[in-house]
């Protein structure tokens, strides 16, 4: 367990003192937008270095066609733009931001022909659609796009291309458009995930169907659109994966697949560069099931997403994996705390993740929510028994660390045990050879 503090208690011996630091709980899962009821279905935030959070939802809005909406804890939420259809229409992917600051998108549906657009949006909220799908060039994008090393845009269409199986393309910032690969199903079909770009320069990414099984690809292209399809899923090693890679610190890459896996609810899979596929957790339904999100790679190396089902409630789950499996269940949706989520997560700075809801909340249309990744820790006053001083201190039960001690804040420490909080959130570490000075406490990682 990790601790966002050290947390520091300092007294003089022979004088009862402490101090109560509050800390935000692991695992409390809160609701902090709601959406009004309607189908706003709110998709993938995207954070920025000024600590707001972009998004868009699928509906909504004053055509009830989507927004674009930016969002500042603390502060509240904006709509920058309304999609009106000629603009474009209910986008389903996440905003990248690009070189220039702007924002750059796709939309599902929309645009010249109603295939979807790809568009650029300022932070005050000027857009410009840069290029229509036309179903010839591909149709229908789920995904985001991936800014790559040469400057340019790229990604893929659910739909359209020879065989209306999807595609692979490039865009420039100014709208120029390349089609770099068409889907045919035996070379995958469907991807519904963005790209990924790889420690050798190509772009890896996912289909949802096609292949040798019609259950779905990973791939490698080559910027210059030179495709070669890795492997196919099946059964047990995961089935149909709706989200993209995950490049992890180790070098290989990371998803989901929404089925299979041992128990058909879906898995965490690894890829190498090559092919290998092994499926590294099997979702059971008490721990989530049908994932479809995108996994985020957190500061400590681990990957942090979201399950559509499962959980306590069969809402769905915030979850954290380590590369070798290790699977939290960091939250759990109850209907009131949102439903449903199919998108992925980001990390903030101040120790939250947040991320959306497509259903359920205080006003049943979804949520933006935030869950904690660190425990909680409380100092509480000293007691005295005796000779020996009692450091008491309040946490979230099953949570454990180290006391230590020292008679200047510049150390050095001395640890005096590893204490695990009970049932009953409490703990207490008994010093029997405290200093005659002043001593200082602080809980820190066992």
């Amino acid at each position: 367990m990790r601790f966002r503090l050290t947390h520091v208690l300092a007294f003089m011996i022979g004088v009862v003192g402490g101090a109560a630091l509050e800390l935000h709980a692991a695992g409390t899962l809160q609701e902090i937008y709601p959406f009004p009821s309607g189908n706003f279905d709110p998709n993938t935030l995207t954070l920025t270095a000024d600590g707001a959070l972009y998004g868009t939802t699928s509906g909504g809005g004053g055509y009830n066609l989507g927004t674009v909406f930016r969002f500042t804890p603390g502060v509240g939420l904006v709509t920058l733009i309304n999609f009106s259809g000629t603009n474009g229409s209910k986008p389903q992917a996440a905003l990248v931001q690009g070189n220039d600051g702007a924002f750059y998108g796709t939309t599902l549906a929309g645009g010249s022909y109603d295939f979807g657009t790809i568009f650029r949006i300022t932070t005050d909220g000027q857009l410009t659609s840069l290029a229509s799908f036309t179903a010839t060039n591909g149709s229908y994008p789920q995904a985001r796009l991936l800014l790559a090393s040469d400057s340019l845009f790229y990604g893929t269409t659910f739909n359209g291309g020879i065989s209306n199986q999807g595609t692979i393309f490039r865009v420039s910032t100014n709208g120029a458009f390349e089609t770099l690969v068409t889907f045919v199903g035996t070379n995958g079909a469907s991807p519904a995930g963005g790209l990924t770009a790889g420690p050798d320069g190509a772009l890896y990414g996912t289909t949802s169907a096609g292949g040798s099984t019609d259950e779905g690809i990973v791939f490698r292209i080559t910027t210059n659109g030179v495709f070669t399809n890795l492997v196919s899923f099946a059964g047990v090693k995961g089935s149909v994966p709706y989200s993209g890679l995950t490049l992890a610190n180790d070098g290989y890459f990371y998803g989901t697949t929404y089925s299979g896996g041992a128990n058909s609810l879906g898995n965490v899979f690894r890829v190498t560069t090559n092919g290998g596929l092994t499926n590294l957790v099997s979702f059971a339904g008490s721990n989530g099931s049908f994932p479809q999100a995108d996994l985020m790679l957190g500061s400590d190396g681990a990957l942090y997403s979201t399950t559509y089902n499962g959980g306590a409630n069969d809402n769905g789950t915030v979850f954290r994996v380590t590369t070798d499996g290790v699977i939290t269940t960091l939250g759990t949706f109850y209907e009131t705390n949102g439903a449903l989520p199919y998108t992925s997560v980001v990390a903030t700075s101040d120790g939250f993740i947040y991320g959306t809801s497509s259903d359920g909340g205080s006003l049943a249309g979804g949520n933006i929510f935030r869950i904690s990744l660190f425990t909680t820790c409380t100092m509480l006053p000293l007691t005295k028994t005796g000779p020996n001083w009692n450091v008491n201190l309040s946490g979230t039960p099953g949570s454990n660390f180290r006391v230590v001690r020292a008679t200047s804040l510049a150390g050095p420490w001395t640890t005096l045990t590893n204490v695990t909080f009970g049932v009953d959130g409490l703990a207490q570490c008994r010093d029997t050879n405290a200093p005659s000075a002043t001593a200082f406490f602080r809980a820190v990682n066992p």
